[in-house]
């Protein structure tokens, strides 16, 4: 039988050059990024807001306080207790995502610090040029950096913050514990196994708009699929860290039923077996369990008083007083999928229903949750677990 393989290397070999000459972007990226650390957290936030207010492309009329906003900052306590957290957002998010957390623990001793990812606080094509080891690199930069300061360092993430300082806390045994809002371990969709072979044909999934390039006051629209693989690299890293192993420090997770983005059903009930501490504690905000672990405690977020019909991926972060994203903050986020006209109404309605997108009740206006109604007894829990680890 004549041996075809070398017109298959052949083939594959075209195969690969016309795919990968398929894929080149057509938005160049921007060559310069932000930095990674500094001599000092001084030094790295003086870095990044002189990086932010060049790049960005502001959406506010008050740019000085959009810069704020999306600026690594650190919150020094009054009184120290001689502990500190370092904070990591999600994709496509910026710092502004722990401004009401960090508060609280501040106001209890706490040294709070949150960090700008390579990529974000900017513009969505600047994550054209990011990858995984950007964001790898300043979070073990910043760790470094905040391990100086105190010798007591707590680690804290949302969504894909989450995946990079948990596969960090089963490398660094200093770290004191875990504080986790919507863990991104594990997502819904298959498809993002598919995301290298995509990225090869186009640099966008959904292109930003020439008027806001993609930006919101906090956050990004959308990401490009480079960014969307750093995320997936983010996932696979964190789950071959708790492959067959289990973390022994004091966790505190949140997540909700009815998140649109993890698999928070899954999750429930894997993480538990990995977090093994007793002192760890796994907020449920939807259906009561079978109450087989007393460390996981449920609250139900069908609240009809408040016109909540679930809780989303974002909202657990927030407080009801976030001048934003609060109960009467001055942002309501609407489906983008909608008419303007739908969307005008959504906007103005005084009886608007909040939820996650896939479970908004039937017949009713409805916009996403963008905060927790449980945010001060939420901050109880996560006081009580951290006091308790002295």
């Amino acid at each position: 039988m004549k041996d075809v393989r070398p017109f298959l290397n052949k083939l594959i070999s075209f195969t690969f050059l016309f795919l990968t000459l398929a894929g080149c972007s057509v938005n160049p990226p921007n060559e310069a990024k932000l930095p990674y650390s500094g001599t000092s957290f001084a030094d790295y936030q003086k870095q990044c807001n002189e990086f932010i207010s060049e790049n960005r492309h502001f959406v506010l009329k008050d740019k000085q306080f959009e810069l704020i906003a999306n600026s690594p900052f650190e919150f020094k306590p009054l009184k120290s207790n001689g502990e500190a957290i370092l904070f990591v957002h999600g994709l496509g998010d910026s710092p502004w995502t722990f401004r009401d957390i960090g508060r609280e623990l501040v106001r209890n001793g706490y040294l709070v610090r949150a960090i700008l990812l390579p990529g974000n606080g900017t513009k969505p094509a600047d994550m054209l040029d990011t990858d995984y080891e950007d964001w790898r690199k300043t979070v073990e930069a910043q760790l470094n950096l905040l391990s100086k300061s105190s010798k007591r360092v707590w680690l804290g993430g949302f969504s894909t913050g989450c995946n990079l300082v948990t596969k960090l806390a089963f490398e660094r045994p200093e770290v004191k514990g875990l504080v986790l809002f919507s863990p991104a371990f594990e997502i819904q969709t298959e498809m993002i196994a598919f995301i290298p072979l995509i990225n090869l044909f186009t640099d966008w999934y959904k292109e930003p708009d020439n008027d806001t390039q993609g930006v919101a006051p906090f956050r990004y629209e959308t990401v490009p699929l480079e960014a969307i693989e750093a995320f997936r690299q983010s996932m696979v890293n964190v789950q071959e860290s708790m492959k067959d192993k289990t973390y022994s420090k004091p966790v505190i997770v949140m997540m909700t039923e009815h998140d649109s983005v993890i698999n928070a059903k899954e999750l429930i009930h894997i993480l538990p077996k990995v977090f093994t501490n007793p002192k760890s504690r796994f907020i449920w905000y939807g259906t009561e369990g079978d109450g087989s672990d007393p460390r996981i405690i449920y609250k139900s977020d069908y609240i009809p008083e408040e016109r909540i019909a679930s809780f989303s991926h974002m909202s657990l972060a927030y407080s009801p007083k976030n001048p934003w994203y609060g109960r009467h903050g001055k942002s309501r986020v609407c489906r983008d999928d909608l008419s303007d006209k739908e969307i005008a109404k959504c906007e103005k309605a005084k009886n608007v229903w909040y939820s996650t997108w896939e479970s908004a009740p039937d017949g009713k206006i409805t916009a996403r949750l963008m905060y927790n109604p449980y945010f001060n007894w939420q901050k109880g829990v996560i006081l009580s677990v951290m006091r308790e680890e002295k």
